[in-house]
């Protein structure tokens, strides 16, 4: 977890103020809390303004409590960290196969990955955007919605997969060993709110077989460092507007 400290020591700033202590001590508090919201709030708005398709994820992840009395902490989830400190490229494989992995006849642990096409447009890279560009104009021809539910002939929606298809389309990477679109299915499901969902899924399958072909790699991420960024502006916020216009409203 990445966390942000927000530490100011209050009983310094009051060093100078001994004729007005308790009521500066109270502004001082107020002051304290209302940056620490702020530095949040401005950690929030980095996200959405420098991150694309991790944006949603990355502010999810993120928490705000006051730990104890003026000790505030932005937090951040473990899982968003190396979109905030970065990674190198690297094989996904053993990350892929490590929860539910199946045994195969060569006892090489496997699993079937899902590529789903149906989810937010903004959390999708520019590549998947572009391969859901080719699976809608190939289900036009088909005369198959991208997103709307279907029935069958007594109005009840259909669930289950409920199309399968392969969509002319180059493989995502030189190493891949199919197109990026063989093997598409539609599935329609009850989701936890009772209301029917729709999906559009291709299913891969990664093995520690493929560890010596280059397969599985991900090509790695430049660190966005938000936390730096808002604790940098909550340092300057607080010295060059806060404390000035609180001394100056204590008359110092």
């Amino acid at each position: 977890m990445s966390t942000l400290n927000i530490n100011i020591n209050t009983e310094e700033l009051l060093k100078d103020l001994v004729d007005i202590k308790d009521s500066a001590r109270d502004s001082i508090n107020k002051a304290v809390g209302s940056l620490a919201a702020s530095t949040n709030a401005k950690v929030q708005e980095l996200a959405a303004e420098q991150l694309k398709t991790t944006s949603s994820k990355y502010r999810k992840a993120l928490s705000f409590e006051e730990i104890s009395k003026n000790i505030w902490v932005v937090s951040l989830d473990e899982s968003m960290l190396w979109r905030e400190e970065g990674m190198t490229a690297h094989s996904q494989i053993d990350d892929l196969l490590k929860n539910n992995a199946k045994i195969s006849s060569k006892g090489n642990k496997y699993k079937s990955i899902p590529m789903d096409y149906s989810g937010p447009e903004s959390e999708q890279t520019p590549k998947t955007k572009e391969l859901v560009k080719q699976i809608k104009s190939h289900l036009k021809t088909e005369r198959i919605s991208f997103k709307k539910i279907e029935f069958d002939p007594n109005g009840n929606p259909r669930l289950g997969k409920i199309h399968s298809m392969n969509i002319p389309s180059d493989k995502p990477t030189e190493k891949s060993s199919t197109p990026a679109l063989q093997g598409i299915n539609i599935y329609q499901k009850m989701g936890a709110s009772g209301k029917i969902e729709r999906h559009i899924t291709a299913f891969r399958t990664v093995s520690e077989s493929q560890k010596e072909e280059g397969k599985w790699v991900h090509p790695g991420v430049r660190g966005a460092y938000l936390m730096d960024q808002a604790f940098e502006w909550a340092v300057n916020t607080w010295e060059n507007e806060i404390l000035p216009e609180l001394f100056a409203s204590f008359g110092k």
